[in-house]
């Protein structure tokens, strides 16, 4: 969730005659905003001219983000397609004049927008998100920024530490999956900003940090598996573990969603990891999680079963495309891969074509390939969280969402309390009417988060703080 500042991407476009007019003519700031349930999400294109071409990035005012970097902007005739790989989205559009009408598609849904360009302003980009649980000065604690480095690595990751009075214990936290900076800035929402200012307020210090290749923090991120990611993890326990006011007291980690896949793997490495907590963590591998995840969106944007069955099955064969394909070169597993996924739409009945075309099926954006092709995923697919669980013998909290649509409660939390037979004190949770970002709510539609006010529960929120209080009433683990 996601989250986008990293290296700004060159774009390479044609150079025809007729395109090169057209491009010229794309230069300067295109706005517009999109229509999620009663909420408008402003969104502006900067479009510049550089020595090697067209350099575009994407603004998203809600969410607090610059420069996202834009991988690919095609333009032909009058066709314009915005290909923002880093958000997994996709803007395809007709442009008539100065002005662009087409459809953003993410995540398995598709919203009409239309740009405009000019400087004119947009009323709802100053429009303030009402976050009630975001803090205000004066805090009651000590904030400090950081920088800690990754030694197997040689990167430099810069974060915020939360030092109350008398620290009680101290945790990392662990985003998921995309580029996230040390707030995990989603969707308008700052969870691991309102987590680590719950926590520490209850004297539980919190570092959070900026990922690998985001905002300050050095390294490459695109190249980054989920091994890497745990090194950085590994690396700020070892800084906590450094600070004198932290001595002698318990070190945990906190991880959402793939941050609850990298937690168990940090705690396995690391002997400092006194504790763990897992929200929303898998404990199925990778390949389930992304082909389940696809039938419980689907579901969730209103399709008959029979259609997300047919969804999952192109996500299953192009999975299995990718599992086969060994030392491919990039170009050719992604031809492989559009051949595979071609084959998959023409084999479908008439009525789920429709109804995926809603959504934004028919085709595989290049955004979708560069993440299916890439290192970060084929280790996902083959990743097995059981094989990591079943060796952590220290406390282990898992709190999953009734509600969640991307990583299903019940798929995954009997698995959990399985694996997790060899972890002293270990407690596994469901908590009813939550979605996968935890916060309260009847529907896990994923267009919902932004519109719920609430950013984390305050029942997520207290089982924490009550669940880390009580470790020092345990025996030790060691």
């Amino acid at each position: 969730m996601k989250k986008y500042l990293i290296t700004t991407l060159i774009i390479f476009i044609l150079f025809c005659s007729d395109v090169l007019a057209s491009s010229e003519s794309m230069i300067g700031r295109w706005q517009g905003q999109i229509q999620i349930g009663q909420q408008t999400v402003p969104i502006i294109f900067n479009v510049k001219d550089s020595k090697t071409g067209l350099l575009a990035t994407m603004d998203s005012p809600l969410q607090g983000a610059k420069d996202i970097p834009i991988k690919s902007l095609t333009i032909k005739d009058n066709e314009v397609i915005f290909d923002i790989a880093v958000a997994g989205a996709l803007y395809q559009s007709t442009r008539i004049g100065n002005t662009l009408d087409g459809t953003w598609n993410q995540s398995g849904q598709s919203f009409p927008l239309k740009m405009v360009k000019g400087l004119q302003e947009l009323k709802t980009v100053k429009k303030k998100l009402n976050r009630p649980q975001d803090p205000t000065l004066p805090l009651p604690y000590f904030t400090e920024e950081v920088v800690f480095k990754n030694i197997k690595d040689d990167i430099l990751l810069a974060g915020t530490l939360t030092m109350p009075d008398k620290p009680i214990a101290a945790v990392v936290l662990i985003s998921g999956s995309g580029p996230q900076n040390r707030d995990q800035l989603y969707m308008g929402h700052r969870p691991f900003l309102v987590l680590a200012d719950y926590l520490t307020r209850h004297n539980i210090a919190v570092l959070r940090f900026d990922d690998r290749g985001t905002n300050q923090s050095q390294g490459n991120f695109s190249a980054a598996t989920s091994y890497d990611f745990a090194e950085d993890a590994s690396a700020a326990i070892d800084f906590l573990s450094s600070r004198p006011a932290l001595k002698n007291l318990r070190l945990g980690v906190i991880g959402h969603s793939e941050g609850g896949l990298i937690a168990p793997i940090v705690a396995n490495k690391n002997s400092l990891v006194d504790f763990s907590i897992l929200l929303a963590a898998p404990s199925q591998s990778g390949r389930f999680v992304s082909e389940n995840q696809m039938i419980q969106i689907l579901l969730s944007n209103g399709v008959t079963p029979s259609t997300a069955n047919a969804g999952a099955t192109i996500t299953a064969s192009l999975n299995q495309t990718i599992l086969n394909a060994v030392n491919l070169p990039k170009k050719v597993l992604k031809q492989k891969l559009i051949e595979t996924y071609q084959a998959n739409w023409l084999s479908l009945p008439l009525n789920a074509k429709k109804e995926l075309k809603r959504l934004g099926g028919g085709s595989l954006p290049e955004g979708r390939l560069s993440r299916l092709t890439s290192d970060w995923y084929h280790t996902f697919l083959k990743h097995q969280p059981v094989q990591e669980l079943k060796q952590i013998t220290k406390p282990v909290l898992a709190i999953y969402a009734e509600h969640d649509v991307q990583i299903s409660s019940q798929h995954h939390i009997d698995l959990m309390r399985e694996s997790l037979s060899n972890s002293k004190h270990s407690k596994v949770i469901n908590l009813a009417d939550h979605n996968h970002l935890f916060q309260p709510t009847k529907s896990g539609k994923m267009s919902l988060y932004q519109t719920i006010e609430i950013t984390l529960s305050n029942k997520l929120l207290t089982t924490l703080r009550d669940w880390i209080i009580n470790l020092d009433s345990l025996p030790p683990t060691n």
